[in-house]
């Protein structure tokens, strides 16, 4: 579609995820292919959230915009969504316990429609 529309100023990858060695998986380390403060706008939403968000963080530029997909899943919540984390829980993972540290004095905006949330956080 991005050819046929002649739009030329997206970089489009594709790799695929070996759920048993996620950490190998060139999914989430494309970000290393760009400079820090780089990105205006990061969406983080398929596989391996975790890691893809602890890669690109430092690739945002201040003020820029940070959406995580269905962020009840991961972040723990008082969302009423399925499959939410109780605000109480414990992060599915060390790289969610170190996002969460990271993004916990950005300013947040949190959307719900009962069934899923997404968040964005504005990085300082």
């Amino acid at each position: 579609m991005l050819v046929d529309n002649k739009i030329d100023n997206v970089d489009y990858y594709w790799h695929e995820v070996d759920d048993n060695h996620p950490e190998q998986s060139e999914y989430h380390i494309i970000t290393e292919k760009y400079e820090d403060n780089y990105f205006d706008f990061i969406l983080i939403d398929g596989r391996n959230r975790d890691l893809c968000a602890l890669g690109a963080i430092p690739k945002l530029k201040s003020k820029g915009l940070f959406v995580i997909d269905n962020v009840n899943r991961y972040i723990p919540n008082n969302s009423i969504a399925p499959e939410s984390l109780s605000r109480n829980s414990a992060p599915l993972s060390e790289e969610w316990a170190t996002v969460i540290n990271i993004l916990q004095d950005w300013d947040t905006k949190w959307s719900s429609n009962g069934v899923t949330d997404t968040a964005i956080f504005i990085k300082p």
